[in-house]
Order: C-alpha cells, then structure tokens, then sequence
C-alpha cells in the first residue's frame, strides 16, 4: 500500500468521524442546556455519557483486546472539537484517559463501565491545589478513589432564592442575580 493512499484513507475516516459526531451534536451549541448544567453537582448529563459510551467515542484509543476501537489520538481530537464546536461539557477525555488507565492496570470490569459510559473514574494527580508539582519521596501518596456509578447519583437540592452576598463586597452589597 502506498503512503498517498493510506493519507487519503486515513483523512476519510477522520472525516467519517467529524460527521458521525456533526450530525448529533449542535453546530452552535445549545446555550439554554450549559447554563442550566452549570451549577449542577455534576457539570453535565449522565445520559449523554452514556449516549458518548454507545457510540464508541470513550473507547476510541482503547486497543482492540482491551474492547476498544484501537484508533489513535487523531480520532479523539477530531471527536473532541466537534463536541467543543457544540459545547458539550461532558467528560469525554476524563473517561477515555481513565478506561485506558484501568484497561492497563487490568481493572477491566472498571473500565468495561467507564467505556459504557456508566460510571465516570477519574484520574486524582493533583495532591495539593493550586501547583502543578508532583511529590516525590516519602511525602508522596498514591490515592485511588473509585468513582460510583454516575446513574445512581442523586441530583443536588435546588437552590434557595434570595440575593446572593459578593464575600468580596460590603454588608449592604449583594452581587449581581446573574452569577
């Protein structure tokens, strides 16, 4: 095979994927649905996880004897700013870095979940906020915290009316109603 066919060849299923993602996701985005999930405990829609899981998207990277597609980084990003074009805020790559992590780790019940869109595991790698640094030595803690199953979750309680007080403002001032 010659390396303009397999360019040509490749360049087409990246356009196969920016289509397949384009038909389901809105160009523009849908403003109404990020606004109501912002303040939500969980930032997005279990249900649109596990559409995302159906479709093959979390498992995109994942090798074929782990039960994924065994495509490469390629396919992901051109999945990615389809969903970014329609801002989705779903945690697509949290779920595919976390079900390769447990894909190779051989926790494959984990990720059999994780790629299903079931349950949403993430990777802690942050120990102390507000630094990038890694801690090394006898200081450093390895945490694995596994995630329950995103479906069983309960949403949060409504929030309360009333005007919400600016901690940075003085007791006769209240911030603005649109935050």
């Amino acid at each position: 095979m010659n390396i303009s066919a397999t360019l040509n060849d490749r360049a087409e299923t990246l356009r196969s994927i920016r289509d397949s993602v384009g038909a389901l996701v809105p160009k523009a985005g849908n403003l109404q649905r990020i606004r109501s999930l912002r303040f939500t405990e969980m930032g997005f829609e279990p249900a649109s996880l596990e559409l995302m899981g159906k479709m093959g998207w979390i498992s995109l990277t994942l090798p074929e004897d782990a039960g994924g597609m065994g495509l490469g980084l390629s396919e992901l990003c051109a999945v990615c700013q389809e969903l970014g074009a329609g801002l989705v805020p779903e945690p697509l790559i949290q779920a595919n870095l976390s079900a390769s992590l447990l894909a190779h780790c051989g926790a494959s019940s984990l990720a059999d979940d994780v790629v299903a869109g079931k349950r949403l595991i993430t990777t802690a790698w942050q120990a102390n906020a507000d630094t990038l640094e890694i801690p090394v030595g006898a200081d450093a803690r390895r945490t694995l915290t596994l995630g329950t199953p995103v479906v069983e979750r309960q949403p949060p309680a409504a929030p309360q009316a009333g005007p919400r007080r600016d901690v940075r403002a003085g007791p006769a001032q209240t911030a603005p109603a649109f935050w």
